[in-house]
């Protein structure tokens, strides 16, 4: 399979968030308490949210699958979740996690343009992003090419 090379960079976690799991995570993340804000914000914010303040559910613009948790509990309420994750790591997670039907995953970054940029990884959850002057100030960890598209060409 080509993505077993990544196998060696992530873990099971058994967990369970509203009936999905167990999950394919990423060890670098391991208890640097990302996984459970994410699913704090998910069982005690955006689901919420969503129920309250979304009537029409066909289709979802996911940028940043990251492990996949959102696409997945996504594709619950919605009839099509389209995820964008261009961390190759990262992907291998989602692509895993995220085995429904209606959930369509691209391996690329969201941008203004068709083409190749550079991605920077910070090695913080979330912070990856098409290279960019940075206001924060984050240290860049590592760098490498990826595609991107635009929203409006799909």
């Amino acid at each position: 399979m080509l993505l077993d090379p990544f196998r060696k960079q992530t873990y099971v976690k058994e967990e369970s968030i509203y009936g999905f799991g167990p999950w394919v995570v990423r060890d670098i993340f391991a208890g640097e308490g990302t996984w459970q804000h994410v699913v704090d914000d998910w069982m005690y914010k955006f689901n919420q949210l969503i129920i309250e303040n979304v009537a029409k559910r066909n289709t979802v613009v996911q940028a940043g699958s990251w492990q996949g948790v959102y696409p997945l509990l996504l594709s619950n309420m919605f009839d099509r979740v389209y995820t964008f994750e261009p961390d190759p790591v990262n992907f291998f997670c989602a692509t895993m996690n995220c085995q429904r039907n209606n959930i369509f995953k691209f391996q690329c970054a969201l941008s203004d343009h068709a083409g190749i940029s550079t991605f920077e990884e910070t090695g913080t959850t979330g912070q990856g992003r098409l290279e960019s002057a940075d206001p924060y100030d984050i240290p860049i960890t590592n760098k490498f090419q990826v595609p991107t598209i635009r929203l409006d060409d799909l």
